[in-house]
């Protein structure tokens, strides 16, 4: 998903953060004010090494920070220590192109660090940490992301990876833990490290203009090596 400070209110750990963070699971009605929105994505994914990769990502979708239509380019890359730990550092261009009032530029340097550890009975869990360090419109800030995600393979003809996945994401501009998101999908395997993700998400964000988010999102990632 990077330099990072955060004061002592941040938590050094999650586990009692995302126990917390259940108690939101419960069914959330959708409301009037609520924004409902299609994020499609494609994905280039070139093959480094037999470890490593790098991910080129493109995506024109309406923001879900503002009310207007954003394009975002950028790249990261794959770095697997082994089965259970990897590090993916990266950065993205994200601009509006449509219907806003004030032109917004974002330039935006991430590390993710992934911890994955089995269940049993098939199921597998994994603890994503984020940080980014974001230039929007010449001011800095830095936002951490802790994602946690369960997920189950399913042997098909092409493997699928349903998953459920809880968010929560710290803003220095607020100096809070401003948005929550909650996504439910499916990974579909289509070999050469190509595939589709199928997903639809909840986002709760009381700092943005848009502040409940519903969203289908579709992501083809299209894979070959050098």
């Amino acid at each position: 998903m990077m330099p990072r400070e955060f004061d002592r209110r941040v938590p050094s750990g999650s586990a009692a953060m995302w126990l917390a963070s259940l108690f939101f699971l419960l069914p959330i009605p959708c409301g009037a004010q609520d924004s409902h929105e299609f994020l499609p994505e494609v994905d280039l994914s070139v093959r480094l090494s037999p470890a490593v990769r790098m991910i080129v990502i493109g995506s024109v979708t309406r923001s879900r920070d503002t009310k207007y239509t954003e394009a975002t380019i950028g790249a990261h890359f794959d770095f697997p220590f082994n089965k259970h730990f990897s590090v993916r550092p990266g950065y993205w261009h994200v601009a509006s192109i449509s219907h806003a009032d004030e032109p917004y530029s974002e330039n935006r340097l991430m590390l993710d660090a992934t911890i994955k550890f089995p269940l049993g009975a098939g199921f597998r869990a994994a603890d994503r940490n984020r940080g980014d360090l974001r230039d929007i419109g010449a001011e800095w800030s830095q936002r951490y992301r802790n994602r946690l995600r369960f997920e189950r393979p399913v042997k098909t003809r092409h493997e699928l990876l349903p998953y459920f996945s809880a968010e929560a994401s710290y803003d220095s501009r607020y100096d809070r833990w401003n948005r929550k998101e909650y996504t439910l999908g499916c990974e579909v395997d289509l070999g050469s490290d190509s595939g589709l993700d199928f997903s639809v998400a909840r986002q709760l964000d009381p700092q943005n203009p848009v502040k409940k988010l519903n969203a289908f999102g579709i992501t083809w990632t299209i894979g070959f090596a050098l």
